[in-house]
């Protein structure tokens, strides 16, 4: 957000030719701000504290985080890990009454892919994380299964979020690329991506 507000608002007043520039701030459960990743990014003040990156709980004022986000200029909330079900859907029906999307990792823990899902979110990225749907015996045969191989597991759990999916029209977004260096996990990003075509 740091990087990016200011060429946004250059960008809109025509000071530097720009194609649009779009981004997101990071909502998270407070157990989430261990990530030393979270403080790189708020140097100089407190991480979870920042609206660009806010640790969000039972007792937070969803209304106001919402608000303070988009006043950054954001144009959506990533809700990115430590959430459940509950609070994904109340950040969520917030971020659209005040005309913010939602995106979400496919599995927040504790909220799995259907709680997130359901939440009603614009869009769900990290297809490995869609596994979490899986039972786990069809979890670890897909983990097995070599890169390029075809994957023929029929999921109850995962058939049912895909189908929750379509019917939502969520977006998804398998972000395949980032897990190219962990071979099981690409492959089974590979293999959910497979079944859901």
């Amino acid at each position: 957000m740091r990087a990016l507000d200011p060429l946004r608002r250059d960008a809109l007043s025509g000071a530097i030719p720009s194609p649009d520039i779009y981004f997101v701030v990071l909502f998270a459960g407070p157990d989430f701000f261990a990530d030393p990743r979270t403080h790189d990014a708020t140097r100089g003040l407190v991480a979870r504290q920042v609206p660009w990156m806010r640790a969000i709980s039972d007792s937070t004022d969803i209304h106001k985080a919402v608000a303070e986000a988009k006043s950054t200029g954001a144009t959506a909330i990533k809700l990115y890990a430590a959430l459940n079900g509950e609070l994904a859907r109340r950040i969520t029906t917030e971020a659209h009454a005040q005309g913010l999307r939602v995106w979400a990792h496919a599995a927040l823990n504790p909220a799995m892919p259907m709680d997130v899902v359901t939440a009603g979110v614009d869009a769900i990225s990290h297809a490995p994380l869609l596994a979490m749907a899986m039972d786990s015996t069809h979890r670890q045969a897909a983990l097995r299964t070599p890169a390029g191989v075809p994957l023929a597991i029929k999921d109850a759990g995962l058939d049912a979020v895909l189908g929750e999916m379509v019917r939502r029209r969520t977006v998804f977004e398998p972000t395949l690329l980032v897990y190219g260096d962990n071979a099981a996990r690409s492959r089974l990003g590979g293999a959910v991506t497979r079944l859901a075509h």
